[in-house]
Formats: C-alpha cells, sequence, structure tokens
C-alpha cells in the first residue's frame, strides 16, 4: 500500500498541471511541496523569460518596422522632389520651346522680309548707263548688266547666260547641243572674259524636253549653279515677266554679251550693249523677213535695216527691258537669226513669258 501511495505521489509532482485536491495537498509531505512549487516558479520563469524574448522579438520587428516606414519616407520625400525637379525642368523647357518658337518666328519672318526684298531687288542695278545703239554695240561698265554671266566650256566662253537667282542661270538649249555634261562647263561672272569677279562651277543642266536641234522652237535650258552666288553690286538677279505679260512691240530693250562683232569674227573681252526694238511677230513672219517660222514662243528684236544685232557668242545672253520704276525685266534669250545685223535679218529671241511656267515647274522661282 505503502509503495502505491509513494508511486502516485511521485506522479503527481511530475505532473504538477494536473490539479491536486486538498486531501492530496495535505498528505504531501513539506519536500513534495516545495518541489512541486519550485517546479512551478520554475515554469512561471520561462514563461517569463519566454514572453520578454516575445517583447524583445516584438521591439525588434517594431524597430525594423520604423526603420522601414523612415526609408520608405525618406524615399517618398526624395520622390517627391524629384517629381518636383521635374516639374521644374518641364516648366523651364516649356518656356524654352515658347521662346524658341518666337525665335523661330522671328526668324520665319526675317527670312520672308529678306526672300520680299530679294524679289523686290531683282532687276537693279548700281550703274545707270544706257546702252548705245554685239554688232554695232559698245563696251558695257562694271555692274551695268550684273545678271550677265559666261558659260564657259573647260575655261572658254561658249554662250551667255541670265541670272535668274543666286543658285539658276537661264540660257539657250542649242548651247548644249555638242556636250551637256555639266562637269565641262563652268560660270563667270564679271566685265571682263579675262579677269572674273566670281566663278562657280555647274551641278546640273536642265534642256527642255521638246527642244531638237537644228529646229528652234523650245531654246531654253536653266542650269543649276553647284553652290550659290553672292549678291553684290555687280552680281544680280533679273526679274522674270509673268506668264501673260506681254512686251509691246517698238520698245527698247537691251542685249548684252560678249559675241562677236560680225560674222566669224572675235570674241571680245569686254562686255558689249545694244539697244535695239521689239518686232512684232506678224511683222518678223513677213516673207522679205523669216516667212512664218517665227512662233509664239520666240521674239524679235533689232533693226530692220540692220547694223546693230546679236552675234556668235551672244547666244543664250539676255534681252532685257526696264519698266517705268527702273527694273529690269528678261524678255528674251539670244537664240538665232541669219548670220549678224544684216537688213532684214533681225535677232530672234526665245520668249521668256511664254516659258515662265516651265522654269517655275524646273527651278520653283
Amino acid at each position: 500500500m505503502g509503495k502505491r501511495n509513494n508511486s502516485q505521489r511521485k506522479e503527481n509532482v511530475e505532473s504538477p498541471r494536473k490539479e491536486i485536491s486538498e486531501n492530496e495537498a495535505c498528505n504531501m509531505t513539506e519536500k513534495e511541496f516545495r518541489v512541486m512549487v519550485m517546479e512551478f516558479i520554475h515554469r512561471m520563469d520561462e514563461k517569463i523569460n519566454n514572453l520578454c524574448k516575445n517583447q524583445e522579438e516584438m521591439k525588434s520587428d517594431i524597430a525594423t518596422i520604423k526603420n522601414t516606414m523612415e526609408s520608405f519616407n525618406s524615399r517618398l520625400q526624395e520622390a517627391e522632389d524629384r517629381i518636383s525637379e521635374l516639374e521644374d525642368q518641364v516648366q523651364k523647357q516649356a518656356q524654352a520651346e515658347q521662346q524658341l518658337e518666337k525665335k523661330i518666328k522671328k526668324q520665319e519672318e526675317s527670312l520672308r522680309e529678306l526672300r520680299d526684298n530679294m524679289k523686290r531687288s531683282c532687276g537693279q542695278r548700281t550703274i545707270t548707263f544706257s546702252g548705245n545703239r554685239i554688232a554695232g554695240g559698245s563696251d558695257a561698265e562694271e555692274g551695268e548688266w550684273p545678271w550677265q554671266a559666261s558659260l564657259q566650256q573647260n575655261s572658254v566662253h561658249r554662250c551667255g547666260a541670265t541670272l535668274i537667282s543666286n543658285h539658276w542661270l537661264v540660257t539657250a538649249a542649242h548651247c548644249f547641243i555638242r556636250d551637256n555634261d555639266p562637269k565641262k562647263w563652268n560660270v563667270s561672272f564679271g566685265l571682263l572674259l579675262s579677269d572674273p569677279k566670281t566663278q562657280r562651277n555647274i551641278k546640273n543642266i536642265i534642256i527642255h524636253e521638246d527642244y531638237h536641234y537644228p529646229a528652234h522652237e523650245n531654246d531654253i535650258a536653266i542650269v543649276n549653279l553647284s553652290s550659290p552666288v553672292l549678291y553684290t553690286s555687280n552680281i544680280r538677279r533679273a526679274c522674270l515677266p509673268e506668264a501673260n505679260y506681254t512686251f509691246p512691240p517698238n520698245s527698247d530693250v537691251v542685249v548684252t554679251g560678249w559675241g562677236t562683232s560680225k560674222t566669224d569674227g572675235t570674241i571680245p573681252n569686254i562686255l558689249q550693249k545694244a539697244t535695239v526694238k521689239i518686232i512684232d511677230n506678224k511683222t518678223c513672219n513677213k516673207e522679205e523677213i523669216y516667212s512664218g517660222v517665227i512662233t509664239p514662243g520666240m521674239l524679235c528684236a533689232g533693226f530692220l535695216k540692220g547694223k546693230v544685232d546679236a552675234c556668235q557668242g551672244d547666244s543664250g545672253g539676255p534681252l532685257v527691258k526696264t519698266d517705268h520704276k527702273g527694273i529690269w525685266f528678261l524678255v528674251g534669250i539670244v537664240s538665232w537669226g541669219d548670220e549678224c545685223a544684216l537688213p532684214n535679218k533681225p535677232g530672234v529671241y526665245t520668249r521668256v513669258a511664254y516659258y515662265r511656267d516651265w522654269i517655275m515647274a524646273k527651278t520653283g522661282l
């Protein structure tokens, strides 16, 4: 019996969580009671330690969360600052774009004004000498005919040409019947062939599609310079007439060039000029003159008595007329004729107004 009771007590000590009745508590020895209390205290200590440990872990977790929040807030502030900087940059960029737009508008206005000035400045010259009555002509003055150019093949004068913009010349198609390779041609500007003031290579030669040598119809070509020329007092462009413009018969016009003074003559070094008169096509088509071969795209100018005329080497050069404001317009292009300055054989020119739309289509001018 005693052994069984001791064993039971031992089980009760080892399992303190089991509730102890009052009788069992009364039957416990002091030693057993102390053991039970110590175990209880030990368990309480463990629980307290666990609670403290959990509390420390919670504190650590809270500190981690706090640090994370501080880091997040710091990054959020950085993001807000960055957004503010970007907004400032966007605003500054918008202001810069507005200023740039204003500058572009001013430049566009200046460009339009420059273009308008260039349009208005065509046909103007600083020298105002008048031509005499280049067969039968006289020497020109420096800057008197600033749109006159010399078309040269391998640096030898072959034809005249007229500057109509800082990129383009107009001339006669027949100048290129033997060779239309731009690389073999160049252009010079200036009063003297021996002392050109400006020279340019040629980028492209555009001959009228319906020109067929030896016929004289559509005897017109345009020449694109390799680089633009700068306008000076001695280099200017001639004005182009509108397509519907007609120059009255018997009007004074001036022809210029480095052509010979007579058939098979020598080419002069100095530019020649001569004043002639426009002859209406009906007169020019009379049987004793050119017997009906003058077409609407052609124009006659000269004197029926002869003596003054364009001649060999003048081909492609300008026939110009001034308006009441002193602006010079390109009336014709030296094209053909029977020899030079013969009676009833005036010079025949390509009528520029007739080909105005063609010039526009090819050059945009």
